[in-house]
């Protein structure tokens, strides 16, 4: 039994030197598009949080306000959406 565990704990052991030693670059500051949209409709800089993720190729995340608990709005929304596509399926209709 221990020699069957032996791979694993020394996979354990260079586990921290397989992994890069520099974290990615995190922007924290909201793009200026975005920044001019807030002050036009006149809101606070803690009115948003944002959490954006290159998804391809190589890009800079950006991450406003991702600890601040928020009310979801319309992301609900697409919960309900899918919920009732896959219960009701994409053709239903009220009668």
């Amino acid at each position: 039994m221990i020699k069957t565990l032996r791979p694993f704990v020394l996979a354990g052991l260079l586990l921290p030197f397989a992994l890069p030693s520099q974290a990615a670059t995190v922007n924290t500051t909201l793009p200026p598009k975005v920044q001019q949209a807030l002050k036009a409709n006149k809101l606070q800089d803690n009115a948003l949080s944002l959490v954006m993720l290159p998804l391809n190729g190589p890009g800079t995340a950006t991450v406003f306000n991702a600890d601040v608990s928020v009310n979801p709005a319309s992301t609900m929304k697409l919960v309900t959406t899918y919920a009732a596509l896959e219960l009701l399926g994409p053709t239903f209709q009220w009668k």
